[in-house]
C-alpha cells in the first residue's frame, strides 16, 4: 500500500492537486456523492414505547402473517410444549360470585331484555303465535311424559349393589344426573317440535346442520390481573439481585449499569398487571350452525359498543375457586375448520349447577337473584367460547382483533325455567394490560327468566304457559345472511386451511401435529412435563443438605442442566421448550423396513422425513440452503 501511494505521489508531480484527489479515491473507493437534499432527512422514530411493547406488536404480526387457520392455532400454542398455564372455567361448575368477573375476563355488558330483532310484536309476528297454537300440546304432551321415562341405571339387573361392579338398581342415579336427563329429553322434544314445524316454510333451518353434546371450547389471554404472590416475590428477587450487583460491583461503568437495571425494577414493577390463559369447557347440550352468519343487532360503533362499562375485577382467578392446569388452548366450536356450516345460529344449555351437588357448601336453598346472576354466569361463558371459536375459524385468533361483529344466541333450561340469551362479540383480543386503551366491549342481552309450567301432579301440568317459548320461536326465525364483505381477511383466499395445501408430506404430518394438540390428551413418560419434586426443592436446591458424594453421582436433573448446559434453558427448562420438532419423526418398529430392525441399522427416527416448519413451505425437501441473506435491522 504504501509503494502504490509513493508511486500515485509520483505521477502526481505536475498534476495539480484535484487530480491526485481523483487517484486516490480510485484506489479506496468510488467517488463520494453530493449528500445536501433540499428537505430535511431525520432518522426513523420508532412507533413503541419500550422493548417489551415491540415484541407485543411482533408476536401478534407472526400470529396475523400466516395464511391458514391451522397454523394460527398452533401459533398460538407455539411458545409452550407442555401447554398453557391455563384457568379452566367449566360451564357446569358456576361459583355463586362469579358474575362480575364473567364481564371482567370476557369483556362483557349485560343489557337487560333482548335485542329489537327478537322482541315479541303482535301485530307483525302472528307467525309466531301460529306455531304455539300447533306445538303447545304436543310439548305439554312430552313433558307429562317425564314421570314415565325409565332411566338406565335405576333398572335393577342381577348384580349385587355395593359388591359386584356395574350394578344398577334403584338410586343408582344421583338428583343431579337426573336433571340432566330430564332436562336432555326436553330440550330435544321441543327443538323437534319446533325444528319440524318451521323448516318447510324456513329454508335456512333446512340447511342447518344440528349437533348435540358438541365440543365447545374457547381459550384466550385477559390482561390487566394483578400479580400473585409467587410472581411478586420472583420480581422482589430480580430487584434484589439488581442491587446486590451493583453494591459489589468493582469498576464504575458496573456499578451504574446494574443500578440503572435496579431502578427499572422498582414497586411499579413489582405490582405491575400481566396477562393470564382462561380456558372455558361448555357443556352444550344441543346446537345449530349455518354456512351464512347471523346480522348484527347493533352496529359496531354504536355508543353500546365503544362506551366501555365493564367492572374492573382485577384479582388473581384462583381467588374465586378456580382451578388451574397446564394444556395448550383450544378454540373449537364445535365442529372442524373443515366444516362448511361453522357460523352459530342457536344453543342451548342446561342449567345444572354442579356446585351444588355437596351440602357441606352449599346447604341453603339459594335466592332468586343468585339463581339469576348463575344463569347469566354461564350465558356469559357459553356464548364467548362458541362465538370465539368461531372467530378463530375465520382466521382471527385471542391475540388478532376482530374487525366485524359476530351474533350467537343461546336457550338456559332445565325444562321448567327458561332463559333466552343473544350476543354480539365485537373484540376478541383481551391481551392488553391497559384498560383505558381498549376501544371496545361485547354485549349480552338477557331476557327474564321465564316459567313452561308450576309442577306436575296427577299427571296434568299445572299453570302450563306455551306462551313463554315465543322469545325462542323469535330465534328460529332470525334468518342468517351473507355478508356483503370478506369475512376472512386474514387468511389466504386460495388457501384458507392446510387441507387445501399442495404439498402432501406436509399437509398430512402437519394435520397429526395440530390435532394431537387439540386432543390435550394426558401426557405420560417421557412426553410428561417435567417438575421439582418437593425433597428435591429442600434439599438440593435451598438448603444443600444432601451430602456431596450423593449430589454429584445421581444423575443431574432438568433445572441443574439448564444452568450448566450449553443447550441453555431453551432446552431443559419446560416453560421455555416451543412445539417445535426437535427430532425426525418416529417410526414403530413394526412399520420399519426388515434389514432397518437390528443391530446399528436400527433407524428409529426416519432421517429422509424432514422436520415441519411454521409458515408451511411450498414444498419442503431433507436438505434446503439457508437464507442467509442480510435484509437489515427489522422494526
Amino acid at each position: 500500500m504504501a509503494f502504490q501511494l509513493e508511486n500515485l505521489r509520483g505521477l502526481g508531480k505536475g498534476l495539480n492537486s484535484a487530480a491526485l484527489r481523483l487517484g486516490v479515491r480510485s484506489l479506496h473507493g468510488p467517488t463520494k456523492i453530493n449528500e445536501y437534499v433540499e428537505t430535511a432527512v431525520y432518522p426513523k422514530i420508532s412507533p413503541f414505547k419500550n422493548e417489551e411493547e415491540k415484541n407485543i406488536f411482533k408476536t401478534k404480526e407472526a400470529v396475523k402473517s400466516l395464511k391458514t387457520v391451522e397454523e394460527k392455532m398452533y401459533q398460538i400454542n407455539r411458545p409452550k410444549m407442555f401447554g398453557w398455564y391455563s384457568y379452566l372455567v367449566n360451564t357446569s361448575h358456576i361459583a355463586t360470585d362469579l358474575l362480575d368477573w364473567a364481564k371482567f375476563s370476557t369483556c362483557s355488558k349485560v343489557i337487560e331484555g333482548l335485542p329489537s330483532q327478537l322482541v315479541y310484536d303482535k301485530e307483525e309476528d302472528k307467525k309466531v303465535d301460529q306455531v304455539i297454537s300447533q306445538i303447545g300440546k304436543d310439548i305439554e304432551l312430552a313433558v307429562r311424559n317425564i314421570d314415565h321415562l325409565e332411566y338406565f341405571k335405576d333398572v335393577t339387573n342381577d348384580r349385587i349393589d355395593y359388591s359386584e361392579s356395574h350394578a344398577t338398581g334403584k338410586g343408582t342415579y344421583s338428583e343431579t344426573e337426573k336433571e340432566i336427563v330430564r332436562t336432555r329429553y326436553i330440550i330435544k322434544r321441543v327443538h323437534d317440535l319446533i325444528q319440524t314445524n318451521l323448516c318447510q316454510t324456513e329454508p335456512h333451518l333446512l340447511n342447518s346442520v344440528e349437533m348435540t353434546k358438541p365440543r365447545v371450547e374457547g381459550f384466550w389471554f385477559r390482561g390487566g390481573i394483578k400479580p400473585d404472590k409467587s410472581m411478586i416475590k420472583k420480581r422482589q428477587g430480580l430487584q434484589d439481585m439488581f442491587k446486590k450487583k451493583a453494591k459489589n460491583a468493582i469498576t464504575e461503568r458496573d456499578r451504574e449499569m446494574w443500578e440503572e437495571k435496579a431502578a427499572l425494577r422498582d414497586e411499579t414493577y413489582v405490582n405491575k398487571t400481566y396477562e393470564r390463559c382462561i380456558q372455558v369447557h361448555s357443556d352444550t347440550v344441543l346446537h345449530m350452525r349455518h354456512a351464512d352468519p347471523l346480522n348484527e343487532f347493533v352496529a359496531r360503533d354504536d355508543k353500546l359498543c365503544t362506551e366501555i362499562d365493564i367492572p374492573i375485577v382485577d384479582f388473581d382467578p384462583r381467588s374465586l375457586e378456580l382451578k388451574a392446569k397446564c394444556q395448550h388452548g383450544t378454540n373449537i366450536p364445535g365442529c372442524w375448520p373443515q366444516d362448511n356450516n361453522r357460523m352459530g345460529l342457536l344453543a342451548y344449555h342446561d342449567r345444572v349447577n354442579r356446585c351444588r351437588d355437596n351440602p357441606m357448601w352449599f346447604n341453603k336453598t339459594p335466592t332468586e337473584q343468585t339463581l339469576r346472576n348463575e344463569d347469566i354466569t354461564k350465558g356469559i361463558f357459553t356464548n364467548f367460547a362458541w362465538t370465539l371459536g368461531q372467530a378463530v375459524q375465520l382466521g382471527f385468533s385471542p391475540l388478532t382483533e376482530l374487525t366485524f361483529p359476530l351474533v350467537s344466541q343461546s336457550v338456559n333450561s332445565d325444562g321448567r325455567l327458561w332463559s333466552f340469551f343473544a350476543y354480539q362479540m365485537n373484540s376478541c383480543d383481551l391481551s392488553s394490560n391497559d384498560h383505558s386503551s381498549r376501544t371496545h366491549q361485547n354485549l349480552l342481552w338477557a331476557h327474564p327468566t321465564v316459567q313452561l309450567y308450576d309442577k306436575i301432579e296427577d299427571g296434568k301440568l299445572v299453570n302450563f304457559d306455551p306462551d313463554c317459548l315465543k322469545p325462542l320461536i323469535k330465534m328460529y326465525l332470525n334468518k342468517p345472511e351473507e355478508r356483503g364483505y370478506n369475512m376472512m381477511p386474514y387468511l389466504d383466499p386460495t388457501m384458507p386451511l392446510v387441507t387445501d395445501h399442495p404439498d402432501p408430506y406436509q399437509r398430512r404430518r402437519f394435520l397429526q401435529i395440530i390435532r394431537s394438540q387439540l386432543a390435550n390428551k394426558k401426557q405420560v413418560g417421557k412426553n410428561e412435563k417435567p417438575e421439582i419434586y418437593m425433597w428435591e426443592k429442600i434439599k438440593l436446591i435451598d438448603n444443600m443438605a444432601m451430602p456431596t458424594q450423593f449430589r454429584l453421582t445421581a444423575r443431574r436433573r432438568w433445572w441443574h442442566m439448564q444452568k450448566i448446559d450449553f443447550m441453555g434453558k431453551e432446552h431443559w427448562n419446560p416453560e421455555f421448550v416451543n412445539c417445535d420438532e426437535k427430532q425426525h419423526k418416529y417410526v414403530a418398529k413394526g412399520l420399519r423396513p426388515a434389514w432397518t430392525r437390528k443391530g446399528k441399522l436400527n433407524r428409529r427416527y426416519n432421517k429422509y422425513e424432514p422436520k415441519i416448519q411454521v409458515p408451511l413451505k411450498d414444498k419442503i425437501a431433507v436438505w434446503s440452503v439457508p437464507d442467509m441473506k442480510y435484509r437489515g435491522e427489522q422494526d
